[in-house]
């Protein structure tokens, strides 16, 4: 994988790692760095886990050093399958196994197309997957737009991301004073980036304040958006209100600090901050993207509203505060949907059976993965 910070694919990432570990799997992952741009956070949470890690440096747009350690370093550690999260891994992914005979998996996250860079990226990752073994999309419309750009659907899957429940579920609140009961905090987790319209629950913002002055709003992320964000809440004089954390370490403690959780992306997949808010037992705020509405309406953990329109956002977040008793309730159906479907145990399962049909080693096959070889 390549990173440019902890979000929603790196938490997949750790958190699938961590459960094929725990199927006794041995597992390495290969992470780029780009001394330029190069961000260390998913690196050393990967250690901190323990997970066997392997930094590939990487310069530049296309790196032919890179592709040739990459090929290197597969060829030493012969891993069983390697499997490839975002364009990058999946183009350097595609031309470093050329020949090597481990089947080549990738997960497609969802593409942002932020620019006309990240775009043009995303319109080569389509063509790439063309050709790998298998693609596990973490949503139903992700698999659609894989469908509509010539992956065959025979090759495909729709595999649901998975959190670590009961490490989120058991944190401490770690937003100190702010999570003590003199306010009600609503909280939105991401990359600072426009897709994910940060800038509505802002315009949402006053609407909320105006009858619920005791709530406070958090947005915990960094990215490139930060700047009009913190524009937007020095020109709507929510100083104060609004409180802008940048990137945390503490993610189990910041869901546990908050009263409800709030998405108000334009475009997702299969989000990861929602699975970790339900995780935590937080009533959900969604816009109608990706995955969310299906996941929220099937388990009852919280309200769906159309993307950009500040007012429905603000009174489904009103309406959560006016109402503890239904927004506990739809924190207790969503903590018990993301325990039995959603966990970082059940994710790895059902990856560790899509490897071994791959390998021809499926219920009825004489070998497994657990014990043996490695996944990179």
């Amino acid at each position: 994988m390549s990173s440019g910070g902890l979000y929603g694919a790196e938490h997949m990432f750790l958190s699938l790692a961590g459960g094929l570990r725990g199927l006794n799997c041995r597992v390495v992952l290969g992470i780029f760095h780009n001394s330029q741009a190069g961000r260390p956070e998913l690196e050393q949470a990967a250690r901190e886990l323990g997970i066997e890690t392997e930094v590939i440096p990487c310069e530049g747009r296309w790196d032919w050093s890179c592709l040739r350690r990459i090929r290197q370093w597969l060829r030493s550690l012969a891993p069983e399958i390697v499997h490839c999260h975002g364009y990058k891994a999946d183009l350097y992914g595609f031309g470093a196994t050329r020949g090597l005979g481990a089947p080549l998996v990738a997960t497609c996250h969802n593409w942002t197309n932020e620019n006309r860079q990240l775009t043009l990226y995303a319109k080569a990752d389509r063509l790439v997957l063309r050709h790998f073994h298998h693609v596990a999309a973490v949503s139903e419309s992700v698999r659609s737009k894989l469908f509509a750009a010539g992956v065959a659907s025979r090759k495909m899957s729709v595999v649901g991301n998975g959190v670590p429940v009961e490490a989120i579920s058991s944190a401490a609140p770690t937003l100190g004073g702010l999570s003590e009961g003199k306010y009600n905090l609503v909280g939105a987790v991401g990359r600072l980036v426009p897709t994910k319209g940060f800038d509505v629950l802002l315009e949402a913002a006053p609407r909320v304040l105006a009858e619920a002055p005791s709530t406070r709003f958090v947005i915990v992320g960094e990215g490139p958006d930060r700047a009009r964000l913190e524009e937007i809440v020095r020109r709507n004089s929510l100083e104060g209100r609004v409180i802008l954390t940048g990137s945390r370490s503490d993610m189990p403690g910041v869901y546990r600090s908050l009263s409800q959780f709030v998405l108000p992306s334009l475009n997702e997949g299969m989000p990861m901050s929602v699975l970790e808010a339900m995780a935590a037992g937080l009533p959900v705020v969604s816009t109608r993207v990706g995955a969310v509405p299906k996941l929220l309406e099937d388990s009852r953990a919280g309200v769906v509203v159309k993307p950009g329109d500040a007012a429905q956002l603000a009174t489904a977040i009103l309406r959560l505060l006016g109402q503890p008793a239904e927004a506990r309730a739809m924190g207790l159906n969503g903590f018990g949907w993301v325990k039995d479907r959603f966990s970082s145990r059940h994710m790895a399962q059902t990856y560790l059976s899509l490897y071994e049909s791959l390998l021809g080693r499926g219920s009825g096959g004489s070998h497994s993965l657990q014990g043996s070889g490695a996944a990179a």
